[in-house]
């Protein structure tokens, strides 16, 4: 394995070199779900829509490139040894050749983040659109999200002007990012922001008053974010993070409030249903699918066949 030597300065001009938006962009692109949800058509976004991405990845997108997918390699790893990866065999060859022909307007950078993702796996950044609806059909008072990730979730929060925000997370290189964030979001909505950056197992939920959990926690060590290392195997996971983190969020909830887990079949079956019970509701997310080159003009779909659910339990 091969790992790169950027300092952050030179890792924020390689994530520009990807996604390079200009501020009003962004901010515009917020608007566009405050506008959405404020004249009722919310529900008329399409389920994949990226509304609201260019924002959040304005703001944590350089920090997204810097996870390391389940074979220990982030993208900054791939592109600063992109002679060794880019070349590494005759399918990769094959594969950047097709992408060459499907998106010629591509640049070098842009292809090798396709190939990235589809060899190593892409990280995704959670539909703040998605949460919206969430919100709007439950209409929380204040949520807990105790895995906070890109900030999918806080900014479908904060675009739909609901009170309070409680997030947490362990990786520290967010801290700043989210602090960016915050600062633009306290202009736009009166939602009021409290973030934690810390592990989600010590803080202490007696002291929290929210009437909504929704959140999407890591799958063991698919991904490792920030400057982590966790070899942890699933068996240590399931008994020391999500079974005790599970239990006191949902311990803490008020009655008649919304615990929303978006998490794998899995851990639904494994976790979830043993603490809690079969959910009351699940709602299926949409999933961009893709495709590879197979023989000759023969394309294989990948990734069609995989569902994935928010679950939903109401606490009596």
């Amino acid at each position: 394995m091969y790992f790169c030597e950027y300092n952050d300065e030179e890792k924020v001009k390689v994530s520009k070199q990807l996604k390079n938006y200009s501020f009003d962009q962004c901010t515009a692109d917020y608007r566009k779900l405050k506008t959405a949800y404020q004249e009722g058509k919310l529900y008329e976004i399409k389920p994949l829509s990226l509304v609201g991405i260019k924002f959040i990845e304005h703001f944590t997108y350089h920090e997204l490139l810097n996870t390391k997918s389940k074979q220990g390699l982030s993208f900054y790893d791939f592109w600063y040894h992109k002679e060794k990866y880019m070349n590494r065999d005759n399918s990769t060859k094959n594969l950047i050749e097709y992408i060459k022909k499907e998106k010629p307007k591509l640049n070098e950078i842009k292809q090798a983040k396709k190939v990235f993702n589809i060899y190593y796996g892409s990280i995704d950044v959670f539909r703040p659109t998605i949460a919206m609806k969430i919100y709007d059909k439950f209409k929380p008072t204040c949520v807990l999200d105790f895995t906070m990730g890109w900030g999918g979730r806080l900014v479908g929060f904060s675009a739909t002007n609901l009170t309070k925000y409680i997030g947490i997370d362990y990786n520290k290189n967010l801290e700043e990012p989210y602090q960016k964030m915050c600062k633009y979001l306290e202009q736009e909505s009166t939602t009021l922001c409290d973030l934690h950056f810390q592990d989600a197992l010590t803080v202490d939920y007696s002291n929290l008053d929210y009437d909504m959990v929704f959140t999407s926690p890591p799958f063991y060590n698919k991904e490792i974010y920030g400057d982590k290392q966790d070899s942890r195997p699933k068996e240590e996971w399931n008994e020391t993070f999500y079974k005790p983190l599970f239990q006191k969020t949902w311990t803490n909830l008020k009655s008649g409030g919304h615990y929303c887990l978006n998490v794998p079949a899995t851990l639904y079956d494994t976790i979830c249903i043993p603490l809690f019970g079969n959910a009351h509701e699940m709602l299926e997310m949409n999933k961009f699918s893709r495709t590879l080159p197979a023989r000759e003009t023969e394309r294989k779909n990948v990734g069609q066949k995989y569902k994935e659910y928010i679950y939903i339990w109401k606490k009596n």
